[in-house]
């Protein structure tokens, strides 16, 4: 589901207020549901103003000196301390950091699987 805090001071909202996506429009996180929403957004106000949102990440992250898995250059699961260096910073930016090592074998596989669909593609547009 994404996320949005409000950057500016908005129709008598806070800065700092988060709005979620509700399908049809944006309401504020609070709302029990869009029919009881005061609040309601369309997804154009967010487009068109992209400077008074800002989007938030919610994908695990550790901890400085935690522990986290990765699927390195091979194919396999790894496990490596967040020291916040520059390829523990790239393993996140890339979506490749997880809290397990299931999660990571799991990632795996699923990259596997799309390379091989990936090479299958161009072996069939060269034929």
């Amino acid at each position: 589901m994404k996320k949005y805090r409000l950057l500016i001071t908005f129709a008598g909202l806070a800065v700092g207020t988060v709005f979620i996506d509700a399908g049809c429009c944006y309401i504020p996180e609070q709302a029990c549901s869009v029919e009881t929403s005061s609040y309601k957004l369309s997804h154009s106000v967010l487009e068109r103003n992209p400077e008074w949102f800002e989007p938030i990440d919610e994908r695990w992250k550790p901890k400085y000196k935690e522990a986290y898995w990765y699927v390195n250059g091979y194919g396999r699961a790894d496990r490596e301390i967040w020291y916040q260096f520059e390829h523990n910073k790239g393993h996140y930016r890339n979506h490749n950091c997880f809290q397990t090592k299931e999660q990571a074998v799991e990632a795996a596989k699923r990259i596997k699987q799309a390379l091989l669909y990936y090479y299958k593609e161009l072996k069939e547009l060269a034929e």
